[in-house]
């Protein structure tokens, strides 16, 4: 009996290829977004992509550059954009749950506060999101 390795040969191939476009996106990232966790990128991005009718829901921490900061002026800024009241974590950092807040509005952050050294935080789908029948 003859045994054909040429399916798994190829298989190992893609992979290789899907690993070297994943590695090639990650560094795109790094590239565009430095001062965001890249994590957080490929979080928004996959659900912007999978889920078009997901609302943008992402918990995010913005810190900035010097504790001398005025957060109150932040925090009103966000509130006046998302309609969400931003906590301090501590003297130079914001935390907040935002919905409607896609990639573009990442890229928006930093195009419009130069202060920001660096965001993080997590993409999720809300319970509406999940739950489409609850709207």
């Amino acid at each position: 009996m003859i045994i054909d390795n040429s399916n798994h040969a190829n298989i190992g191939k893609k992979y290789i290829d899907i690993e070297n476009h994943f590695k090639s996106l990650v560094k795109s990232i790094k590239e565009y977004f430095p001062y965001v966790d890249e994590i957080l990128i490929l979080d928004i991005l996959r659900l912007e992509y999978f889920r078009p009718d997901w609302q943008g829901t992402i918990t995010i921490e913005i810190q900035y550059r010097k504790n001398s900061v005025n957060l109150d002026e932040k925090k009103d800024k966000f509130y006046d954009k998302f309609q969400m009241l931003p906590m301090e974590k501590n003297e130079s950092t914001l935390r907040f749950k935002a919905k409607k807040m896609f990639l573009k509005d990442i890229e928006e952050l930093f195009d419009n506060d130069s202060e920001i050294a660096y965001v993080t935080g997590s993409a999720r789908p809300s319970e509406d999101d999940q739950y489409p029948s609850s709207q």
